[in-house]
C-alpha cells in the first residue's frame, strides 16, 4: 500500500513530454509510481483539474538577507519552488550554522 496518492491531476514532468492524466503514488517519501489505474494508499489528495509536477528551481534569487526571518523562504515555497540559489550577485550573508548547513 502507497502512504500517499495525489489522485486525477495533470502530470508536467519537466521533460517537454505532453502532460497526462494520472495518478501519482508516493511511498517512503518517494514516488513510487506513476500511472492511470487507482491503487489503495494511505491517503489521498484530489488533484482533479489540477498541475502535478516536481519542484521547481529558482537560479536567481535575493533572499539570503531573508533567510535570517524567514527560514522556509515562503514566498517560494508557496508557488512550487523547491530550491533557491543564492550569492550569484557576487556575495552572500545568508547564515550557514551547523544545523542547517546539510540543507
Amino acid at each position: 500500500m502507497h502512504d500517499l496518492g495525489i489522485i486525477g491531476g495533470v502530470v508536467v514532468d519537466g521533460t517537454a513530454s505532453a502532460r497526462f492524466e494520472a495518478n501519482v503514488y508516493v511511498r517512503d517519501g518517494r514516488i513510487a509510481k506513476i500511472t492511470p489505474d487507482r491503487e489503495d494508499a494511505r491517503a489521498e489528495i484530489d488533484a482533479t483539474g489540477l498541475i502535478v509536477s516536481p519542484g521547481f528551481l529558482d537560479v536567481h534569487t535575493h533572499y539570503d538577507a531573508q533567510a535570517f526571518w524567514d527560514p522556509t523562504l515562503s514566498p517560494s515555497s508557496f508557488h512550487g519552488v523547491t530550491t533557491v540559489f543564492g550569492g550569484f550577485c557576487g556575495f552572500s550573508i545568508a547564515p550557514l550554522t551547523p544545523e542547517t548547513a546539510p540543507y
